[in-house]
């Protein structure tokens, strides 16, 4: 992914790069990583890869954006990429809204769970690419059963 040395298990160069950059993008407060070296078409391959496109590409706007050295023409499309995930979740949080009233209305507790309840731990929720909505139900009068 970034100084080509030596390739890892993940089959990317630089792990700790990597793991700097996952880390920045869960915890605003954390040390952001020397990006010079970095391979920014390998990154993004490996980012869409696992499905962390939309989590690094907000880390690297925090970051300073185009500042970062990245290729113009990559640039926009990791922002169309990100910009589509974001929309995706948008679509997603209003879809687990009328879910989860459509479940009280029939007489169940609910709780948000996985992907996106998860997301809310990140700087930006909108971001992290998710797949579905998973949801507990408990009905809400056990002696109906």
């Amino acid at each position: 992914m970034v100084r080509r040395q030596q390739e890892n298990v993940f089959g990317i160069v630089d792990t700790k790069v990597l793991f700097q950059l996952l880390h920045c993008s869960v915890d605003e407060a954390a040390a952001q990583p020397d990006l010079r070296d970095v391979d920014w078409d390998e990154l993004y391959t490996f980012s869409k890869q696992q499905t962390i496109t939309g989590v690094v590409f907000d880390l690297l706007m925090r970051m300073g954006g185009k500042e970062t050295g990245i290729d113009r023409k990559l640039f926009l499309r990791w922002f169309k990429q990100s910009d589509r995930i974001q929309t995706r979740n948008d679509l997603a949080n209003r879809h687990a809204v009328q879910i989860v009233r459509l479940f009280e209305e029939k007489g169940f507790r609910c709780c948000l769970l996985k992907g996106q309840g998860n997301a809310l731990m990140y700087p930006n929720p909108s971001a992290r690419v998710s797949g579905d909505i998973d949801l507990l139900l408990v009905p809400k009068n056990l002696t109906a059963l």
